[in-house]
């Protein structure tokens, strides 16, 4: 097993690439905690708790916790790894979208996007690094293509992927003394949240995205695989990266996109 014994904490962990990164987690060996807005009744919450405990012999808990405020996220962080024995890594995937072009997006809506996507992700990050420094360990943050081209009408997420980008590279250099792994991981996959996101924007917005998605520069022949992702295949992704196969590997940005992105 990839991951026997490792303890992670994983943020979103109930939904999307987090719970399938949580349930791998555990058939792979480790005790998993997983983080996010849903209580622990939450049906979400409890479903993905029971899964683990059917997979893996670790010990698993689910905790609530708003990652934009910093002093829960270093209250949670003790509470788990009290819980887990210790931390070897952290999945930073938390992620709120919100789309809005360029000309017309506000401070408002810059404050919703970033206080969980850069202010999370750097909270979080914090909080390990507070349990990792006197053993080392691996950070695994989920960013977006969109932080390195742009997305068309996503402004305020893809400045923000960026920073989380920017961030994690920055980290690698400043935490790598202390034997700490810090690298991103860009899948590009169909998750509900993804699909909440398409839901809830404006028409303009759709269309473009429907372009985007429907562009021969991205499918068919000019993309290695004519398919979506699976939110598994992002977990494969992060297992590797959280087990010690990758020890020498920190500061990258590993696209899981099954080539849709390639020379872009």
């Amino acid at each position: 097993m990839l991951l026997q014994g490792k303890k992670l904490i994983i943020t979103a962990g109930v939904t999307g690439c987090g719970k399938a990164i949580a349930e791998g987690a555990a058939r792979e060996g480790a005790s998993v905690v997983t983080v996010s807005r849903a209580l622990p009744t939450d049906e979400r919450a409890v479903k993905v708790i029971e899964t683990c405990r059917s997979l893996g012999a670790g010990s698993f808990k689910h905790i609530q916790l708003d990652v934009s405020d910093r002093d829960a996220v270093f209250q949670v962080f003790d509470e788990a790894v009290a819980f887990l024995g210790g931390l070897d890594c952290l999945v930073s995937s938390a992620a709120f979208e919100s789309g809005c072009y360029s000309d017309a997006v506000n401070a408002a809506k810059l404050r919703q996007v970033f206080d969980v996507n850069v202010n999370g992700t750097i909270f979080a990050n914090q909080a390990a690094f507070k349990h990792m420094r006197t053993k080392g360990g691996s950070i695994i943050n989920l960013g977006s293509f969109a932080g390195i081209n742009g997305v068309e009408g996503e402004t305020a997420y893809s400045v923000s992927k960026g920073a989380v980008h920017t961030f994690s590279r920055l980290v690698a250099k400043e935490w790598g003394k202390y034997n700490i792994r810090v690298n991103v991981m860009l899948p590009v996959v169909a998750t509900d949240f993804a699909r909440q996101a398409y839901l809830n924007c404006d028409d303009e917005y759709r269309a473009t995205l429907d372009a985007l998605l429907n562009s021969t520069i991205f499918l068919g022949d000019k993309w290695g695989f004519d398919r979506h992702g699976d939110v598994n295949e992002a977990a494969n992704a992060a297992i590797f990266l959280a087990s010690d196969m990758s020890k020498y590997i920190t500061g990258q940005i590993i696209g899981v996109d099954g080539g849709m992105f390639m020379g872009r």
